[in-house]
C-alpha cells in the first residue's frame, strides 16, 4: 500500500491507539475529526470507518511515498482523490452499455488498469466484466 508520510504517522496512532492529541504531536497538521487523510486511508483500503481501517491495514506491507508519486492518487485541494483517464471512445462504450441497463440503482464498479503491455478501462458489474477501452502500449513485430 503506498501511503504519505503523515497517512503512516497517523495510521500507525490508529493502529497503537493513540488519542489525536497524541498522533498531533507528531504531525506537522493537526489531525481532526473529519480529516480528509483518514478519508484517504479508508478509501485506500476499501473501508467505511478507522476501526475497520485499524482491523484491516498491516503496517508491515505499506510503502511511504511523496504524494506526487502515489499511482492512480492526486492530490485535490485537501484530499487524495483516484484520477482515471478516459477519452471519448470510453464515454460512448459506456453510454452504450448503461442504456442497455433497466435497474437505475444498478451499481457498477469503473477500473482502469495499465502494465508494460496494455492499458484499458473496465466497467464491471459482478462476475461481468465489459472492456471500455483497450490499447496496446507495446507492439511485437510480425513473424
Amino acid at each position: 500500500m503506498y501511503l504519505t508520510k503523515e497517512e503512516l504517522i497517523i495510521l500507525q496512532g490508529l493502529k497503537n491507539n493513540l488519542t489525536f492529541a497524541g498522533i498531533n504531536k507528531k504531525l506537522s497538521k493537526p489531525i481532526r475529526t473529519c480529516d480528509p487523510r483518514i478519508d484517504s486511508l479508508c478509501q485506500k483500503y476499501g473501508v467505511t470507518d478507522r476501526v475497520e481501517l485499524v482491523n484491516k491495514a498491516d503496517l508491515e506491507k505499506v510503502s511511504v511515498i511523496d504524494i506526487e508519486g502515489i499511482p492512480y492518487w492526486e492530490y485535490e485541494n485537501s484530499q487524495l482523490v483516484q484520477s482515471i483517464p478516459i477519452c471519448k471512445k470510453s464515454v460512448k462504450n459506456l453510454l452504450t452499455l448503461l442504456e442497455q441497463v433497466e435497474d437505475d440503482k444498478m451499481e457498477f464498479k469503473l477500473i482502469y488498469s495499465s502494465n508494460k503491455l496494455n492499458k484499458f478501462l473496465i466497467l464491471e458489474r459482478g462476475t461481468e466484466k465489459f472492456y471500455l477501452y483497450r490499447q496496446r502500449l507495446i507492439s511485437f513485430p510480425r513473424q
